[in-house]
């Protein structure tokens, strides 16, 4: 909620929809709260009981809809957490190298400033994830079938040149999407990237996170085709208590693995401040099965 927005008195929207199976979603109707009277009385939800409205200017819809709405700020940083902003993941001789740092963008704030040289507050765990996927680059599919073709009459033809792919277009190439998982729940898919190298996404999206302290962001990379499975191509995990060691920003280039690339290309995030428990929970059974009249287990 910026101050442009508060200035502008604009209008917090909540819609209700008749969702259809077999034809287009009807509106049911439409309620609006003024954010300049939520931000009046902020940190406590507030039971509310709103009589729906239509899509046009002084409309009604007949019903009521009972829901609760609270403003919640964003706490001050702390100034005993301030750091340099440094990765702390390089050894000491290349901490102070400039083309090593991670990229602060314009600090042109005491806020911004404060973001970028100042890790979340542990006494604040719960709180808003922002992730933003820029870029990919040097993709492409990797050869399974182990072979290029019928080599007959080519046997005295130069090896194929190594390195970074520098087609930016091509039909050997995938059509890219990428799909970000918040401890292990799938919350938001970008556009497909159809056949390039370097798709450029600049998409993303905001969740809320219980704690910022255990939890895990994963990107994965696919390939979109018909009439088959999306194939994986690559993932990147990334835990947020690993990387907003210094800052509660980081815009970095991040190397994806596994899938069907044939090298691990880049991939550019932008993770911003975090929030308990996961959502999503794995078990592990063990099972013992012990023979008749014996102690041993099979």
């Amino acid at each position: 909620m910026t101050p442009e927005l508060i200035k502008a008195d604009e209008q917090l929207s909540v819609e209700l929809w008749d969702s259809d199976r077999s034809s287009a979603d009807d509106i049911v109707g439409k309620i609006e709260l003024s954010m300049q009277k939520m931000i009046q009385h902020p940190g406590k939800m507030y039971p509310q009981v709103s009589k729906l409205k239509g899509m046009e200017a002084d409309s009604e819809m007949p019903g009521e809809l009972h829901w609760e709405v609270g403003y919640f700020g964003k706490p001050h940083f702390r100034p005993a957490l301030r750091t340099d902003g440094k990765n702390p993941t390089l050894p000491k001789e290349l901490k102070d190298k400039p083309e090593l740092q991670d990229e602060k963008g314009n600090l042109d704030s005491e806020y911004a400033d404060a973001v970028a040289h100042t890790p979340p507050d542990p006494l604040w765990p719960s709180g808003i994830c922002s992730i933003i996927v820029h870029q990919i680059v040097n993709l492409e599919l990797e050869n399974i079938q182990g072979s290029e073709g019928n080599r007959k009459g080519r046997e005295y033809e130069p090896a194929r040149e190594a390195g970074e792919n520098t087609e930016e277009e091509s039909k050997k190439l995938p059509s890219s999407y990428c799909t970000i998982f918040f401890n292990d729940q799938l919350v938001y898919r970008t556009r497909t990237k159809v056949v390039s190298s370097k798709p450029i996404f600049n998409a993303g999206t905001e969740r809320f996170v219980r704690d910022w302290r255990s939890a895990i962001v994963t990107v994965a990379v696919r390939d979109s085709r018909h009439r088959e499975h999306d194939p994986l191509l690559g993932v990147v995990a990334l835990r947020l208590p690993d990387i907003l060691q210094t800052s509660s920003q980081v815009t970095r280039w991040y190397p994806f693995d596994g899938g069907i690339v044939s090298r691990l290309p880049p991939l550019s995030c932008d993770l911003t401040k975090a929030i308990r428990d996961l959502g999503v929970y794995a078990f592990l059974f063990f099972f013992e099965v012990s023979r008749p009249g014996s102690h041993l287990p099979c």
